[in-house]
């Protein structure tokens, strides 16, 4: 069973090569760890400092024990970034839950948890984030309910990766909420910074008043196949792979019968952050489901070389799900006008969430 995927706005789609296609090891293990080690890439995260910011004001260096001040300062949170590791191990070497639950907020506990559960070892979501050669750090002031957010990107590599930390009053643990890469398809622009208050901390847009689309809106929009019928953006580029994915595997020999279907989810990411140009970058989740259901009486025979633990040579199922969730930062334009100046994708990454099938009878 050969395949080739694409990890693109979010959705993981895979285009079918011979027999049939499956999720491959890029769709839901992008962040880093063994997944990035068994693509090629680094595991090991060691920052080199925080850099310049492009338009924003220095970094305060309060005391995370400080309510009125931005925490934390830069290095204590690249030591947080370098401190994660996305699948500790028990003793036994299985995923000790309670270890990446000290770790990592939802969803992204759920969706190791589900790396582990669903995936061969060595496609495992497990050590490391990415490494971050030239990192900027943005934090927000406290909430009045309690939530602080910081906010690492790295500006060094062409795919910069953006990770969000969350602490709550009740949990003051700081834990990966949001694990990205930024895009370079916001007007040809990298990445202009966040906008910083005199005391270091990220400005927050707290409601949509302010704003040329309003956040919810954006993100609801997101999970159409067709332009936004608010503000005319679109489509959504996963939705065209998806539609042209769906159109090989309809053709082929099996005569499988296609559906993608996407919803928002309810977790929170982190905040609307103000953007360097007078913007806003809104954090958005969608679960996306790809389902392939053959012709009766036709099977898809698979042969065991994608990441699935159930995948297994000479195994035949009449129909699949695989289903994943997309971490998204749409960013908004300060006005909404031009084809140019339309909501547009900022940040996009994929995760293996789930995988069902039916087996054929023999």
């Amino acid at each position: 069973m050969s395949e080739t995927v694409s990890v693109r706005r979010g959705l993981c789609v895979g285009a079918l090569a011979g027999a049939v296609v499956i999720a491959a090891a890029g769709c839901g293990t992008g962040v880093a760890g063994k997944a990035v080690e068994a693509a090629g890439g680094s595991a090991s995260a060691t920052p080199s400092g925080t850099g310049s910011r492009p338009g924003g004001s220095a970094s305060a260096s309060a005391s995370p024990t400080t309510p009125k001040a931005p925490a934390p300062t830069d290095a204590e949170a690249l030591r947080i970034v370098r401190a994660v590791d996305l699948g500790p191990t028990t003793p036994s070497g299985e995923l000790d839950e309670v270890a990446a639950a000290k770790q990592l907020a939802e969803p992204m506990l759920s969706i190791v948890k589900a790396s582990w559960r669903l995936e061969k070892p060595e496609y495992r979501m497990g050590g490391a984030l990415e490494d971050l050669d030239d990192p900027l750090v943005y934090r927000t002031a406290p909430a009045a309910n309690g939530d602080r957010w910081f906010m690492v990107v790295d500006r060094a590599t062409k795919d910069q990766p953006v990770y969000v930390f969350r602490a709550t009053a009740a949990d003051p643990a700081w834990k990966l909420a949001f694990a990205s890469y930024m895009v370079d398809n916001v007007d040809g622009r990298r990445f202009l910074g966040l906008n910083e208050d005199k005391n270091g901390a990220a400005e927050i847009v707290s409601s949509a008043a302010g704003l040329a689309a309003d956040p919810a809106k954006v993100c609801a929009e997101s999970t159409d196949e067709t332009p936004s019928k608010t503000y005319g953006w679109g489509p959504n580029e996963a939705a065209a792979e998806a539609a042209t994915a769906k159109a090989v595997a309809e053709s082929a020999k099996h005569g499988a019968k296609t559906t993608v279907t996407r919803k928002l989810r309810p977790e929170q990411v982190g905040p609307v952050w103000r953007y360097g140009d007078g913007g806003a970058l809104v954090p958005c989740l969608r679960e996306n489901a790809w389902t392939e259901t053959m012709k009766p009486g036709q099977a898809i025979t698979w042969d065991g070389k994608s990441p699935f633990k159930d995948d297994t040579p000479d195994f035949a199922v009449t129909s699949y799900t695989r289903t994943n969730i997309s971490m998204e930062l749409i960013w908004v334009p300060p006005t909404i006008g031009t084809a140019s100046s339309m909501p547009d994708l900022a940040a996009s990454d994929a995760y293996l969430y789930d995988f069902t099938f039916k087996e054929a009878k023999r």
